[in-house]
Order: C-alpha cells, then structure tokens, then sequence
C-alpha cells in the first residue's frame, strides 16, 4: 500500500498526517454512481474510522445517483448512517472518493469534484489515471488488493485502531463482493478476511446480503449479448464482443463463462458504458492488463475514462461508438499478434 503525494510514497500513518494539517471540518466520502458493496462498505467504514481519530469532524457519505441493489440490502443492515445524492461545495472542506478512480464514475457530482479547487484524497485500489493523479492531494493506493475493502481493512490494522461490529460486516461483505468469493485473492485478502472475522464480521450474514438471484432483465442481457456476439481468433485466444442496452458486466462474465478468453461488452444510450472480462490464462500468457492496456486508452478515445484491474475493467465515454471494436482491435493486436 502507498499514499502518493504525487512524489514519495507514504503510508496511513502519512494520511493521519494530512488530516493533520488540512484540518477538515467536514468531509464528503463521495462513492461510484450506484454503489456496489465494494464503495460504500468502504466508505461506511473510512467514516467511522475518521470519527474515531477526530470526535468534532463531521463525516458525510455521498452515492450520487444512488446505491446499488445489494448495497441496499447492505444498507438496510447497517441501519445507521444518512446518506446524500448531492453534495453543496461551500458545506465541504474536503473529498476523500472511495473506489473510483475516475470523475465519470462520480456521475452527477463527477464535474462538482473535478472542478473545484477543495483538497481531494483518493482510496483506491485500480490503477491510477492521469486527470485524477493531477486533481487529487493524495492518493492511497494498492493495485494489488483484491478490493478497496482491502485496503480501509489494512488502514484499521496499522492504525491499531478499534473497529466495530456493523464496520466489519460492512468491510467483510464488500471484501467477499470484489474479490468474487475469493476467486481473485492474495494471502493479505484472507488476512484481512480474519481480521474482520476476528472482529465481528458475520460471513454467514455477509453471504446472504450478496445473495441475489438473477432478475429476468439480467437473464434477457445475458441471452441478448450471447445471440449478438461477434468472435475473432488471434493464435490461440478467442476475443468476443457485444452489446446490449444494461448489465454490461454481467454479459461479459456471460460470455467468459461460454468460452471468450477475453469479452467486451458495449452498453448504454447517451452514455456509452464498456465493460470488459478475461481469463486468468490469458493474462498470465499475454501480460494484457485490461485496466492499464485497454480501458484507459479507450476511456480517452470515447471521451471520457476507463481503467481497473487486469482482468476486469471499464470505460465510460460519449462519441466514437462505432469504432469501439475496430479500436479494442487494434489494441490487442498491437500487444499479443
């Protein structure tokens, strides 16, 4: 983990320290639009790790356009913590955006944070991208968590600082959510899993706020995205694209679980969405990273911003739909033909 003041790495110690001298009095944890469990579990638990160090400072939680359906349930669970949609500049001394690493992601108040001139900290655990290193202050980052639950986890154990029951299950639940039930883990994942446990966190509990059975919206994207795939062959990989209208992630998965070694899915009206999976095989062999080789050149190329991890990632833009695959293409050909 490394907190990078656009120079030398630092660590929470470090943050503590930049606290310190901005001397907030009121800060918003600004989540991803329609926040999964990844985004505002860690800001519900960044929340309660700030009112500890600091009694007099007022802590807000952001999720603009909303949480998402899990997040609800999550939500409902932890029961006490209001939450805003919007955000007024003149009420906040500081921004502190919690799994997002790109002002698109923001949505609504995207533009609101960019623009303004109050100090902004950044929690994340993709790669890092260019407009947001050159706005932010800080940035505590580890593209090698499995989630920014991870991360606010490692916060709580080098601070020595106690964490509550409900912040543990909320943590828990968002480390099992991005890790995909531990399919992507390293050995710090499950040590932050048993802290957490160690702490309070009920798995039991945590595995039936993420229980959700497919809706019959998300079944007909999957079967829509299969009918219109398009695959092509380069050497021994299969590349696959489609599109549909929403739950563009969820068609991609879709599509690696029918055989695509790497799928990209392109979703939305006014706002193009691309969201883009591949194998652990194909990443191994090839070094392509999704984030860093893909979602970020065409986040720029669509008019907006991408990134992730390497075998998981998006892009959210507004022109240039129709040259999406012939430059996802050109990309990948670019790196492993």
């Amino acid at each position: 983990m490394k907190l990078i003041e656009v120079g030398p790495s630092m660590g929470v110690n470090d943050l503590v320290g930049v606290f310190n001298r901005l001397s907030p009095r009121k800060v918003a944890l600004t989540c991803h639009h329609n926040a999964d469990p990844d985004s505002f579990g860690s800001a519900y638990a960044i929340r309660e790790f700030l009112n500890k160090l600091y009694e007099d400072l007022n802590v807000f939680i952001v999720v603009p356009e909303g949480l998402s359906s899990v997040s609800k349930r999550l939500f409902s669970i932890l029961g006490d913590v209001n939450i805003l949609e919007n955000v007024e500049v003149d009420e906040i001394d500081l921004f502190i955006m919690v799994d997002s690493i790109s002002f698109i992601q923001l949505g609504s108040i995207g533009t609101v944070v960019k623009d303004s001139n109050i100090p902004l900290i950044v929690i994340d655990h993709h790669e890092p991208i260019e407009e947001t290193v050159h706005r932010a202050t800080y940035i505590l980052s580890d593209t090698g968590a499995s989630s920014t639950a991870e991360i606010v986890t490692d916060m709580y154990r080098e601070f020595n600082l106690d964490i509550s029951k409900k912040s543990s299950l909320a943590l828990l639940t968002a480390l099992i959510y991005d890790s995909k039930r531990f399919s992507f883990a390293s050995y710090k994942t499950f040590e932050a899993a048993s802290f957490l446990l160690r702490h309070g966190g009920d798995y039991s509990l945590a595995l039936s706020i993420l229980s959700e059975p497919m809706d019959i919206s998300e079944k007909i994207a999957r079967l829509k995205g299969a009918q219109r795939l398009k695959f092509f062959r380069i050497n021994k990989w299969l590349i696959s694209f489609s599109n549909v209208s929403s739950f563009e992630a969820s068609v991609a998965r879709a599509l690696i679980e029918l055989g695509s070694d790497l799928s990209i899915v392109i979703g939305g009206d006014d706002e193009i969405r691309v969201s883009a999976r591949s194998t652990e095989a194909f990443y191994k062999e090839t070094n392509f990273h999704l984030g860093r080789d893909l979602m970020i050149p065409l986040g720029a190329f669509i008019g907006g911003s991408g990134g992730g991890h390497s075998l998981a990632a998006g892009a959210n833009g507004y022109k240039n739909r129709d040259m999406i695959q012939d430059f996802c293409m050109n990309l990948i050909l670019s790196k492993i033909s």
